[in-house]
């Protein structure tokens, strides 16, 4: 029998697996967070498993949330669109925000 829950996605912290997590959920696919109690704290803790974060999907979408975090890591998600106002934002060589 297949297990109800996958882990998709180790992370070295709770922000690290939160990112993802809510990267899948906006996707449509329902994640949720595990982390070794010794990384629960206002600091990581990185010393082998210790702090480690595991982001958990269903089973059924395990595999949807694996080529989505594919695509993700290969740079195929990017994109130049500005979301909030459907215009393309021009991309901008000069460091022109801090004047």
């Amino acid at each position: 029998m297949e297990p109800e829950f996958r882990v998709v996605y180790v992370g070295s912290g709770t922000l690290d697996a939160e990112e993802i997590r809510i990267f899948l959920e906006s996707a449509g696919i329902r994640a949720y967070i595990n982390q070794e109690s010794a990384g629960i704290t206002g600091y990581t803790v990185a010393v082998g498993s210790m702090g480690q974060a595991r982001v958990y999907v269903s089973a059924s979408q395990y595999e949807e949330a694996r080529q989505l975090l594919e695509k993700m890591e290969r740079g195929e998600l990017e994109t130049n669109e500005d979301l909030s106002h459907g215009e393309t934002v021009e991309d901008d060589d000069e460091d022109s925000y801090f004047e």
